[in-house]
C-alpha cells in the first residue's frame, strides 16, 4: 500500500481502521473528558507580543485568551506600553469562520500606513491592502520601491549556504523601472559562492557587517566595503563554545548580540566598530523569542519565555551606563503555580562519550522511584535548535497525571554550531539515534520512568528519528508519536 497518496480509497480504509482501534482505546479513558476541559479553559490566558516602535507610535499583538488570530493594536504614549492600546487590525473579524489570517504585514516608517496581506483558508496567495492607520481606512494605494539599496540573498538547495548580491539604486537615474529590458542590474557580487552562509546586520554607507559562518561553524560577525568586495574584517571572533543566534543595532554604534549557550539564551550589548562586549543584560534562564530594536532607539524590547514561563516582555533602555530594564509584560495563566513544577537540564553521555544535553520538566513533588509516565521529544536534524518553550498542554498533564516531559538536544540540531549539526548528519545519522536512545536509557536508569511508561515523539525529521529508534532497541518502545514521518537519512 502507497501512503503517499491520501485521496486512494486504499488508504482511506486504512486511516479509518486505524482510527477505530485508536478510539476503541481513549472511549475507556475515563479523564478523557475531563483532561479536554481543563485544556480547553488553561489555554485561555492572555498573550502579548513585542511593542515596535514606528514614528512617534508603538505596535503590539494580543490575543485575549481564545481567539483565533492575534490582534494589533496601536499605542501612543510610550510611558503607558504595560497598559491596554486601541485595536488597529483585527483580522478575527474579517471573516465569519475565522479562516481570512493576517499572514504579513509592515508599518511605514512615520507610522501612517499599514501594509498588510490577508490569506484565506490557509491558502499561499495574499491579497495585499494598505490602511491609513489615523482613520483606520483602507487605501487604494499601490506599493513602490523607497530603499536605497536592494539586496539579494540567493540559496541552493536546503543547505544554510548563500550568495549575496548588492545594488546601489540611486546609481540607476530614473529608478529601477528605467532599467527594464536593458539586461541584469548592476549589481556588486559581494558573495559569489555558495561556500558559507551570511546575513546582513547593518550599514554605514558601503560598509557592511555581517553574520557569517565561514570558518566559524557557531558564527562571527565580518565587514566588508563594497567598494573592495575581497577585502574582510573580523569583528567579533567566534566564541569557542556559544552560537551567536541573532544580531541587531540599537543605539547608533551598538549591537545586541544573542548567544545560544548550552541551549539557552545569552544577550549582550557589543561595540558595533570593534565587538568589545559592553553589557550582559539581565534575562531569566529561557528562550528569547523575539527582539524588537531600532539603530536609532536606545530603548527596544526583548520576550522570553521558558518550560514554567509563560512569556516575559522586557524593556531595555541604554541611554544611560548601565542599562535601565523592567518587566513590561508577565503572562499570567489562570490557575498555574510556577512553583510547583522545576525544569532542569542534565547532560548524559551518548554512545561514544558526547555529552548531550537534555531539559526534564516536572513537579517539584515527584518521586524518582520509576513510576512516572513519561513524553521524550527530538529532531535532530537540519542545524535546528531546540529550546526552552511554554506549553500548557505540558503543564496540565505534569499536574494531573504526573507526566515527565523532556527534550533531547541530539546531534544533527543547531545547538552547538554547524559541527553538532553535521555530527548527525549524512553518514553520522547513527548519532542521532545513539544519543536519543542513550537519554531513554538515562530517564529510566534515573528513576524518572520504567519502560512501561517511556513515550517517545517525534515530527517531520524527528519522525525518521522515532523510527529509527523503535527499530534499534531490543525490546522497543511502549508507545510513540510520529508526526509527518519521513525515512531518509540525510538531514
Amino acid at each position: 500500500m502507497k501512503i503517499e497518496d491520501p485521496d486512494s480509497e486504499e488508504v482511506k480504509e486504512f486511516v479509518a481502521k486505524q482510527m477505530k482501534v485508536t478510539e476503541s482505546v481513549l472511549r475507556n479513558c475515563n479523564s478523557r473528558d475531563r483532561l479536554r476541559d481543563k485544556l480547553t479553559k488553561s489555554y485561555d490566558y492572555p498573550r502579548y507580543g513585542c511593542p515596535f516602535q514606528k514614528g512617534n507610535k508603538y505596535f503590539y499583538f494580543h490575543n485575549p485568551g481564545l481567539r483565533s488570530h492575534p490582534i494589533l493594536y496601536i499605542q501612543i504614549d510610550k510611558d503607558s506600553l504595560d497598559e491596554d492600546g486601541e485595536v488597529l487590525l483585527d483580522p478575527n473579524g474579517l471573516s465569519e469562520d475565522g479562516t481570512v489570517a493576517l499572514r504579513v504585514f509592515e508599518v511605514s516608517h512615520d507610522a501612517r500606513y499599514l501594509a498588510y496581506g490577508l490569506s484565506s483558508s490557509g491558502s499561499d496567495w495574499l491579497t495585499l491592502q494598505v490602511m491609513n492607520v489615523d482613520d483606520k481606512t483602507v487605501q487604494p494605494d499601490k506599493l513602490s520601491w523607497s530603499s536605497m539599496y536592494l539586496l539579494m540573498n540567493i540559496c541552493k538547495g536546503a543547505a544554510r549556504l548563500n550568495k549575496f548580491y548588492c545594488c546601489d539604486l540611486s546609481t540607476l537615474p530614473n529608478g529601477v523601472e528605467s532599467h527594464r529590458g536593458k539586461g541584469i542590474l548592476p549589481f556588486v557580487k559581494v558573495i559569489d559562492n555558495f561556500e558559507a552562509n551570511y546575513e546582513a546586520i547593518v550599514n554605514n554607507d558601503t560598509i557592511f557587517t555581517f553574520l557569517t559562518n565561514k570558518h566559524a561553524p557557531r558564527y562571527k560577525l565580518a565587514r566588508v566595503d563594497l567598494k573592495k568586495p575581497s577585502i574582510w574584517n573580523e569583528v567579533l571572533k567566534e566564541s569557542e563554545k556559544d552560537v551567536i543566534d541573532s544580531v541587531l543595532p540599537i543605539n547608533g554604534n551598538q549591537l545586541i548580540v544573542s548567544y545560544l549557550s548550552d541551549c539557552k539564551h545569552v544577550l549582550q550589548i557589543r561595540d558595533l566598530e570593534r565587538g568589545d562586549l559592553l553589557h550582559t543584560l539581565p534575562i531569566d534562564i529561557g528562550s528569547v523569542n523575539y527582539i524588537s530594536a531600532r539603530r536609532q532607539d536606545t530603548m527596544f524590547f526583548v520576550k522570553l519565555s521558558s518550560f514554567i514561563t509563560p512569556g516575559v516582555v522586557y524593556q531595555f533602555d541604554l541611554k544611560t551606563m548601565v542599562p535601565q530594564v523592567k518587566v513590561l509584560r508577565e503572562i499570567v495563566v489562570p490557575g498555574f503555580d510556577q512553583a510547583a513544577y522545576h525544569a532542569n537540564q542534565v547532560f548524559v553521555h551518548s554512545k561514544d562519550g558526547t555529552q548531550v544535553p537534555v531539559f526534564i520538566m516536572a513537579r517539584k513533588d515527584l518521586v524518582l522511584d520509576g513510576s512516572h509516565p513519561c513524553l521524550l521529544f527530538g529532531y535532530g536534524g537540519y542545524g535546528v535548535s531546540l529550546t526552552p518553550s511554554f506549553d500548557i498542554t505540558r503543564v496540565v498533564l505534569a499536574h494531573h497525571l504526573g507526566v515527565v516531559f523532556c527534550i533531547a538536544n541530539i546531534r544533527g540540531g543547531g545547538e552547538y554550531g554547524e559541527e553538532w549539526h553535521q555530527a548527525g548528519s549524512l553518514g553520522n545519522k547513527q548519532n542521532c539515534f545513539d544519543d536519543f536512545i542513550s537519554v531513554a536509557e538515562h530517564l529510566i536508569s534515573s528513576g524518572y520512568t520504567n519502560p512501561s511508561k517511556l513515550c517517545i515523539e517525534g515530527g517531520s525529521n524527528g519522525g525518521t528519528l522515532i523510527g529509527a529508534c523503535i527499530n534499534q532497541v531490543m525490546l522497543g518502545f511502549p508507545s510513540l508519536v510520529v508526526q509527518i514521518k519521513k525515512m531518509i537519512f540525510i538531514t
